[in-house]
Protein backbone atom coordinates (compact mmCIF):
# COMPACT_ATOMS: atom_id res chain seq x y z
CA UNK A 1 0.00 0.00 0.00
CA UNK A 2 1.50 3.13 -0.91
CA UNK A 3 0.75 6.26 1.59
CA UNK A 4 -0.62 9.25 0.03
CA UNK A 5 2.10 12.43 -0.33
CA UNK A 6 -0.82 14.30 1.97
CA UNK A 7 -0.67 12.21 4.86
CA UNK A 8 3.24 12.28 4.50
CA UNK A 9 3.22 16.28 4.91
CA UNK A 10 0.62 15.83 7.52
CA UNK A 11 2.86 13.23 9.81
CA UNK A 12 5.68 15.12 9.06
CA UNK A 13 3.87 18.55 10.35
CA UNK A 14 2.38 17.06 13.44
CA UNK A 15 6.19 15.84 14.07
CA UNK A 16 7.35 19.45 14.01
CA UNK A 17 4.71 20.70 15.96
CA UNK A 18 5.63 18.27 18.45
CA UNK A 19 9.26 19.17 18.41
CA UNK A 20 8.32 22.88 18.91
CA UNK A 21 6.62 22.74 21.59
CA UNK A 22 8.15 22.75 25.08
CA UNK A 23 9.93 19.56 26.60
CA UNK A 24 7.69 18.81 29.38
CA UNK A 25 4.34 18.75 27.25
CA UNK A 26 5.51 16.04 24.59
CA UNK A 27 5.80 12.27 24.57
CA UNK A 28 8.59 10.27 23.83
CA UNK A 29 9.01 10.23 20.29
CA UNK A 30 10.41 6.62 18.83
CA UNK A 31 12.00 6.03 15.06
CA UNK A 32 12.55 3.04 13.07
CA UNK A 33 12.74 1.53 9.85
CA UNK A 34 10.31 -0.08 8.04
CA UNK A 35 11.40 -3.07 5.33
CA UNK A 36 10.89 -1.23 2.57
CA UNK A 37 13.43 1.13 3.79
CA UNK A 38 10.61 4.24 4.59
CA UNK A 39 11.19 5.74 8.08
CA UNK A 40 8.64 6.12 10.86
CA UNK A 41 8.39 8.24 14.03
CA UNK A 42 5.82 7.19 16.66
CA UNK A 43 5.22 7.51 19.87
CA UNK A 44 4.93 4.04 20.91
CA UNK A 45 8.07 2.26 20.80
CA UNK A 46 8.23 -1.21 18.51
CA UNK A 47 10.83 -3.70 18.22
CA UNK A 48 13.34 -2.55 16.29
CA UNK A 49 13.05 1.40 17.05
CA UNK A 50 15.08 3.79 18.96
CA UNK A 51 14.43 6.53 20.83
CA UNK A 52 15.24 10.20 19.16
CA UNK A 53 16.31 12.45 21.56
CA UNK A 54 14.83 15.67 21.28
CA UNK A 55 17.01 19.32 22.33
CA UNK A 56 15.09 21.32 23.79
CA UNK A 57 13.43 24.67 21.05
CA UNK A 58 16.19 27.71 20.68
CA UNK A 59 13.84 30.59 22.16
CA UNK A 60 15.17 34.14 22.04
CA UNK A 61 13.24 36.91 24.15
CA UNK A 62 11.56 39.36 22.17
CA UNK A 63 12.64 42.76 22.52
CA UNK A 64 10.83 45.33 24.37
CA UNK A 65 9.11 47.75 22.15
CA UNK A 66 8.69 51.37 24.12
CA UNK A 67 5.19 52.59 24.48
CA UNK A 68 4.76 54.97 22.01
CA UNK A 69 3.32 58.56 22.42
CA UNK A 70 1.36 59.67 19.95
CA UNK A 71 1.88 63.47 21.17
CA UNK A 72 5.02 64.05 21.51
CA UNK A 73 6.39 66.98 24.07
CA UNK A 74 6.66 70.57 22.48
CA UNK A 75 9.94 71.69 21.74
CA UNK A 76 10.30 75.13 23.61
CA UNK A 77 12.45 76.87 21.29
CA UNK A 78 14.60 79.85 23.89
CA UNK A 79 13.35 83.14 22.47
CA UNK A 80 15.37 86.54 23.31
CA UNK A 81 12.71 89.63 24.11
CA UNK A 82 14.75 92.14 23.52
CA UNK A 83 17.95 93.02 21.51
CA UNK A 84 18.89 96.92 20.72
CA UNK A 85 21.62 99.09 20.79
CA UNK A 86 21.33 101.73 23.58
CA UNK A 87 24.58 103.52 23.13
CA UNK A 88 25.11 105.13 20.52
CA UNK A 89 22.02 106.33 19.70
CA UNK A 90 21.14 106.56 16.41
CA UNK A 91 22.29 109.13 14.39
CA UNK A 92 24.93 110.14 17.65
CA UNK A 93 27.71 111.73 16.53
CA UNK A 94 31.08 110.41 17.81
CA UNK A 95 33.87 113.81 18.30
CA UNK A 96 36.96 111.70 17.44
CA UNK A 97 37.02 108.55 15.70
CA UNK A 98 40.63 107.60 16.62
CA UNK A 99 39.88 107.27 20.47
CA UNK A 100 37.86 104.00 21.73
CA UNK A 101 34.53 103.79 22.51
CA UNK A 102 31.56 101.21 24.25
CA UNK A 103 28.89 100.25 22.45
CA UNK A 104 26.23 99.02 24.75
CA UNK A 105 23.16 96.81 24.06
CA UNK A 106 19.41 95.86 25.74
CA UNK A 107 19.09 92.25 25.95
CA UNK A 108 16.22 90.46 27.41
CA UNK A 109 16.83 88.12 28.85
CA UNK A 110 20.13 87.57 29.60
CA UNK A 111 22.86 85.67 26.87
CA UNK A 112 22.50 81.75 27.13
CA UNK A 113 25.85 80.19 27.70
CA UNK A 114 25.72 78.70 24.61
CA UNK A 115 25.11 81.92 22.24
CA UNK A 116 27.06 84.35 21.19
CA UNK A 117 26.56 88.14 20.03
CA UNK A 118 28.21 89.75 16.70
CA UNK A 119 28.77 93.46 15.88
CA UNK A 120 28.66 94.66 12.25
CA UNK A 121 29.92 97.61 11.15
CA UNK A 122 28.92 98.95 7.49
CA UNK A 123 27.44 95.38 7.36
CA UNK A 124 30.98 93.76 7.63
CA UNK A 125 31.16 91.71 11.06
CA UNK A 126 33.49 93.95 13.63
CA UNK A 127 33.92 91.62 16.40
CA UNK A 128 31.93 88.82 18.57
CA UNK A 129 31.32 89.26 22.43
CA UNK A 130 29.58 87.17 25.26
CA UNK A 131 28.25 90.22 27.20
CA UNK A 132 26.55 93.62 26.46
CA UNK A 133 29.00 95.51 25.36
CA UNK A 134 31.70 95.90 22.57
CA UNK A 135 34.83 97.86 22.01
CA UNK A 136 35.77 99.46 18.69
CA UNK A 137 39.28 101.22 18.92
CA UNK A 138 39.34 103.13 16.18
CA UNK A 139 36.56 104.11 13.19
CA UNK A 140 36.90 105.96 10.20
CA UNK A 141 35.33 109.37 9.41
CA UNK A 142 32.13 109.52 7.96
CA UNK A 143 28.57 107.73 8.38
CA UNK A 144 28.18 104.07 9.26
CA UNK A 145 25.99 101.47 10.43
CA UNK A 146 26.10 99.26 13.48
CA UNK A 147 23.98 96.30 13.72
CA UNK A 148 23.99 93.08 16.42
CA UNK A 149 23.18 89.61 15.82
CA UNK A 150 22.82 86.84 18.81
CA UNK A 151 23.89 83.37 17.07
CA UNK A 152 23.54 79.88 18.90
CA UNK A 153 26.19 77.38 19.14
CA UNK A 154 25.48 76.24 15.33
CA UNK A 155 26.54 80.15 14.12
CA UNK A 156 22.50 80.72 13.31
CA UNK A 157 20.94 84.17 14.14
CA UNK A 158 18.49 83.90 16.33
CA UNK A 159 17.56 87.38 16.91
CA UNK A 160 18.68 90.76 15.60
CA UNK A 161 19.41 94.68 16.05
CA UNK A 162 18.11 97.42 14.11
CA UNK A 163 20.87 98.95 12.32
CA UNK A 164 21.57 102.45 13.97
CA UNK A 165 23.53 104.68 12.18
CA UNK A 166 26.37 107.14 13.50
CA UNK A 167 28.63 109.88 12.13
CA UNK A 168 32.45 110.04 13.40
CA UNK A 169 34.90 112.95 12.85
CA UNK A 170 38.35 112.79 13.03
CA UNK A 171 40.75 115.25 13.80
Amino acid sequence: MKIPYILKSFALLILVAGLATPHFIHAEVYKSVDKKGRVIYTDKPTPNSEKVEIKEANTIKSATVPDINDEEPPITLFEYQQLAITHPANKDIIPNGLVPFDISLNLRPKLQPEHQLQLLIDGQLHSTSLNNTFRVNSINRGQHKLQVYILDASGNRLKQSEVIEVFAYRP
